[in-house]
Order: structure tokens, then sequence, then C-alpha cells
């Protein structure tokens, strides 16, 4: 996991009998909830 300031980075791997199955990227944005 990478985080600078608001975003961060994540990465994952998933096996099944030690043969990958799924792999995935996902970034984020921690935002401020909206004023009103």
């Amino acid at each position: 996991m990478q985080k600078r300031s608001s975003v961060c980075k994540f990465a994952g791997r998933a096996s099944v009998n030690g043969k990958l199955a799924a792999e995935a990227n996902f970034t984020a944005m921690i935002a401020d909830p909206p004023a009103n």
C-alpha cells in the first residue's frame, strides 16, 4: 500500500491451489465531506 496525502494505492493477488486466480490494482482518494 502507498499513501500520498489523500491518495492511496493498493495491489492484491488471490491464488487457488497455488495458481493465480485474480489480481487487482486499486486507487482511492480520501475526500472531505461537502460543506452544506
